[in-house]
């Protein structure tokens, strides 16, 4: 149950405006905004803008304008009160008889003075935070990091402030309640306060600094403090967040400290839960495409999955996912303190976007079976049935179309050896003079590396074979190529503006997503036998034939021959005697 205050805070995180206007009015998506005819005047014409990232509406035909609350007011003619209890009615907020309204702000000042008592302690532990870079005046400053000792302190420090013995039961801090005795839940840890959007203390996040499992340990529960509608550091992320900077969600507290720390600001955190629809809601309401960053393991591949599935069923137009793929068992932490935030940059450039991760996804899945029709077929089944679950006509259709015209072409590159990008993007391949082909071929070349660097491993001996025309290309190679660790020179600050470059190039003409690595292999290895063996080829039967006509030497004619023979035979697939 939550307090007026608190409901209305509730509101406006779990609420998106256009959502909730969209029951009693038509909107289109315009720009940032939604518009429609205003349901408070006749038009014919749509003049009712809708913000949510404003939270407010406005109409610029008859003036009128406000927020949720406004609205309803407008639509019901009721007073702000009766407005609050129906849209918490509709939001499945429960609230408190105005008796009750203050009984929280007990348990908010205890957590308030709870995080000045740990911030006190935090220099017990110094050497534990210069190990783990979080010995920082802008992170204490920003999340008011902590610690709480072995012992009993804190009971003493809460009621050395006059604090209520049953305000200090329901903060949840204490485990066993006896007369006089209050065990303290969380000893011996590094202490992480979760804030509100209204930047209160609501809860705390624990973590072991010696080998104590469980690792991480969060509070129970709360009248104020839901694990499936708050995110860590949500009320700072959401001030930094723009068109340019969406959010990026990652797992842990040191993830999102450390994130912040250099330069992400726009990051936040789930808390050993799983990222919920109130979660989405919440990401929608200040972003369009939040990027999901979990870490590297199979755990964290998996909750991507999970996550990616779950946005599927709330998708509307404008409002999605993105992905971004963290080296093996790597995280966010250990990323950004081995490479740096432009590597990091680099990877979040190149995140995916929702419809291509559950592509990649479900190619994942057929690999695990065998790929019999019937197999094929349940799998294919299995595809349209989530698809059936985005609730928006419009954007499952188009969904539908995308993933008919995926399987499509893959069943065919399956039965075909011909190379991908010249039947997907025929078009833009017909377009180009011939002279063009070759670098176009040597950027596709480079394309699929530097999409899945992971296949440097098996193609970088073949690399120094090929002669890039394009002279960025061939730099780019070289410094790769002579570099100990290829995959994150790849990634280095160095290459940013060459990568994009191949990226932007490249995407011309190959849809990375709709193959597997097996087969993105296959097709790095025909196109460097296009660019490799088949020009070299050509330059031996030129210089075979002008040997001939300069010498007419029988030698020179039968080297000749078996060069053309060899061509023909090549052709077609088969040996010519």
């Amino acid at each position: 149950m939550f307090t007026f205050s608190e409901a209305i805070s509730q509101i406006k995180e779990r609420l998106l405006l256009s959502d909730f206007i969209s029951k009693d009015v038509e909107l289109t998506v315009k720009g940032r905004e939604y518009v429609g005819n205003c349901p408070f005047h006749l038009e014919k014409t749509g003049s009712f803008f809708v913000s949510d990232e404003k939270c407010a509406f406005h109409c610029f035909g008859c003036g009128v304008s406000g927020d949720i609350f406004k609205y309803v007011m407008l639509r019901d003619g009721v007073t702000f009160l009766q407005a609050l209890k129906k849209i918490a009615d509709f939001a499945g907020i429960e609230l408190l008889e105005n008796a009750n309204q203050q009984k929280n702000t007990g348990i908010y000042k205890i957590l308030e003075i709870a995080t000045r008592f740990f911030e006190q302690n935090k220099s017990a532990v110094n050497e534990y935070l210069k190990k783990r870079k979080l010995d920082d005046a802008k992170i204490y400053n920003t999340f008011h990091i902590g610690y709480i000792p072995n012992g009993n302190e804190l009971y003493k420090h809460l009621i050395d402030n006059n604090c209520k013995k049953a305000d200090i039961v329901k903060s949840e801090l204490f485990l066993e309640k006896y007369t006089n005795k209050f065990y303290p839940r969380f000893r011996n840890r590094l202490m992480f306060p979760i804030y509100d959007i209204r930047n209160r203390v609501i809860a705390f996040g624990g973590r072991a600094i010696d080998d104590s499992n469980p690792k991480y340990l969060n509070s129970p529960e709360t009248e104020i403090f839901l694990k499936h509608n708050t995110l860590y550091a949500y009320n700072i992320a959401c001030k930094n967040v723009s068109n340019k900077k969406p959010f990026i969600v990652t797992e842990g507290y040191i993830d999102v400290v450390i994130m912040h720390k250099y330069g992400f600001n726009t990051t936040v955190g789930t808390m050993g839960t799983a990222l919920s629809t109130q979660h989405l809601t919440m990401l929608w309401k200040y972003s369009d495409d939040p990027i999901i960053c979990m870490d590297g393991d199979s755990a964290g591949q998996k909750a991507m999955n999970r996550i990616a599935h779950l946005a599927l069923t709330m998708i509307f137009p404008g409002k999605s996912l993105k992905f971004c793929q963290l080296p093996d068992n790597a995280d966010p932490d250990s990323f950004l303190k081995t490479n740096g935030a432009d590597a990091m940059n680099c990877l979040l450039s190149q995140s995916i976007n929702l419809c291509d991760f559950l592509w990649k996804e479900y190619l994942k899945e057929l690999c695990k079976t065998d790929r019999t029709p019937e197999k094929i077929a349940l799998w294919e089944s299995n595809i349209f049935k989530d698809l059936d679950t985005i609730p928006d006509n419009t954007v499952r259709r188009l969904y539908k179309a995308k993933f008919s015209s995926n399987i499509y072409n893959f069943n065919r590159h399956k039965k075909s050896q011909r190379f991908i990008f010249e039947s997907l993007n025929a078009n833009a391949y017909k377009r180009l003079q011939v002279a063009e082909r070759k670098n176009m071929c040597e950027y596709v070349l480079s394309y699929i590396i530097v999409m899945s660097p992971a296949l440097i491993n098996s193609v970088i001996e073949k690399l120094p074979c090929v002669f890039f025309n394009n002279k960025n290309l061939a730099e780019f190679w070289n410094f790769v190529i002579e570099s100990e660790d290829p995959i994150n020179a790849i990634a280095s600050e160095k290459c940013i503006n060459t990568v994009n470059e191949i990226k932007n190039i490249g995407n011309k003409f190959y849809r990375i997503s709709d193959l597997s690595d097996e087969n993105l292999l296959n097709d790095w290895l025909f196109l460097f036998d296009k660019i490799v063996s088949k020009p070299a080829e050509k330059t031996e039967q030129k210089t075979a034939s002008e040997d001939f006509v300069k010498s007419g030497d029988k030698n020179a004619w039968e080297r000749l021959k078996a060069l053309k023979i060899y061509s023909i035979s090549e052709k077609r697939g088969k040996n010519v005697k």
